[in-house]
């Protein structure tokens, strides 16, 4: 016997009827006739040849199957299994050289630097996890975050070397990028860091030139629009466009702001990411130019999906489908600050009472009490979650934001709705760049 999954949704597009699975990201298009017999669960009208293709396809299910325990094994094999992959995220210091009005670290930010000590045991540490016994490691990513890492320019170029060298020995593949203000790329920085490691670069961006320089401004207050261009040209013009992904900040004043900036940019840059200036982060932001969730799908969403296929950019700032655990509880990702303190968030970096533990100078994590409790976060301990149609594609939200909500990490973040998931598939449907499957 079977059964309509409960994980389906029914929509059309100009009368085509259309049915999505969240559990499977499964989309076929199909008849009214058969989206009404599945729709009403009326099964025995289905030809044995529809009938056999929705149920590859998860549409429909053995009538006794528990749906969320699928899911539920998926998830959980991804947050506990250590899996092959190694993702170690590295804070130099958290120091910067500029004085952006809404950063979210603000300016009591804790001073300093990594050492060479400190250097070494995230060296120890890696090597420890690579020749761990019994685990089959592929790839390490390793991604340098701050504050601005390339105030320690010697340092970052000495720690992505080492880390390289472990996965050539090892045999492992080996990712890079860094997210950077670009102020201090240089020739150097070119020759030395990024290409010996085709390391990507993320730089950030608000808006027009106007916009920009009123909001990431140098310490004498200088703007620092014309600079990163310079930086993001040359950097092209080495014959590394497809390594840069340039992030534009929306908020309430640059929404309308974004086609000059992709005629002016996409020459030189390989992806586009758009992120929404939110109002948290260690010590808060500019609440007031902060967009909204419904604003930004409303009024910007639609803009930046039509002018991607308008220029053919490549965004990656939207993924859809089955979702899987975040850093934030899923094994073998590990935030490293500057004092070796670990953290599973880079949103909660800084927040000593959020650090999972502490890599000691020989190498070795050492795990705390938060360690146990992040690491636990799960959607089916969420009582909202378990029962939602849209918990495959959700997974209880991020926990961070749900933090920032209810000041529990447990609490779900209900972000998902039924028009977001369907301008999505139909952004799918109409082949539109930046929905990412």
């Amino acid at each position: 016997m079977k059964k309509a999954s409960y994980y389906n949704l029914y929509f059309a597009d100009a009368n085509q009827p259309y049915i999505f699975n969240t559990l499977t990201s499964s989309l076929i298009k199909v008849s009214q006739s058969v989206a009404n017999s599945v729709s009403s669960n009326d099964l025995g009208k289905l030809s044995e040849e529809t009938a056999a293709l929705l149920s590859q396809r998860g549409i429909i299910v053995n009538s006794l199957m528990d749906e969320s325990r699928y899911f539920e094994y998926y998830y959980n094999v991804r947050q506990y299994g250590y899996g092959d992959e190694l993702f170690v995220v590295i804070l130099p210091t958290y120091s910067c050289n500029l004085q952006c009005t809404y950063c979210y670290q603000g300016a009591n930010v804790k001073s300093g630097y990594m050492g060479e000590k400190e250097k070494d045991a995230i060296l120890r540490f890696i090597k420890d996890q690579v020749h761990q016994k019994g685990r089959l490691l592929k790839t390490i990513k390793m991604i340098f975050f701050g504050g601005e890492p390339l105030l320690c320019k010697q340092l970052v170029v000495q720690i992505a070397d080492e880390i390289r060298q472990v996965a050539i020995d090892a045999g492992l593949a080996f990712y890079s990028s860094i997210i950077t203000n670009a102020t201090l790329i240089d020739q150097d920085i070119i020759e030395r860091l990024i290409i010996p490691n085709s390391m990507t670069i993320q730089v950030s961006i608000d808006g027009d030139k106007t916009s920009h320089d009123k909001k990431r401004i140098d310490a004498r207050g200088n703007g620092t629009f014309d600079v990163i261009k310079s930086t993001l040209m040359r950097i092209a013009e080495n014959g590394l466009k497809s390594n840069v992904v340039l992030r534009i900040n929306i908020d309430k004043t640059n929404c309308d702001k974004i086609e000059p900036l992709l005629q002016e940019f996409s020459q030189f840059v390989g992806k586009f990411y758009f992120g929404r200036l939110r109002p948290d982060g260690s010590y808060g932001c500019n609440a007031e130019l902060c967009i909204s969730t419904d604003e930004y799908q409303t009024e910007c969403l639609p803009k930046i999906r039509s002018l991607a296929l308008k220029y053919h950019i490549e965004r990656c700032d939207r993924q859809f489908g089955k979702m899987h655990p975040c850093g934030f509880n899923k094994q073998s990702v590990y935030i490293v600050d500057p004092f070796l303190d670990v953290y599973k968030c880079d949103g909660l970096v800084g927040m000593p009472r959020f650090s999972v533990g502490k890599i000691s100078y020989d190498g070795k994590m050492l795990k705390n009490d938060n360690y146990y409790l992040q690491a636990t976060r799960s959607p089916f301990r969420l009582d909202k979650c378990r029962r939602c149609k849209w918990l495959p594609i959700c997974a209880g939200g991020c926990a961070y934001n749900g933090y920032l909500k209810t000041r529990s990490i447990d609490e779900p973040y209900c972000e998902i709705t039924e028009e977001l998931v369907v301008n999505d598939l139909l952004a799918i449907i109409h082949g539109e760049a930046g929905v990412h499957k």
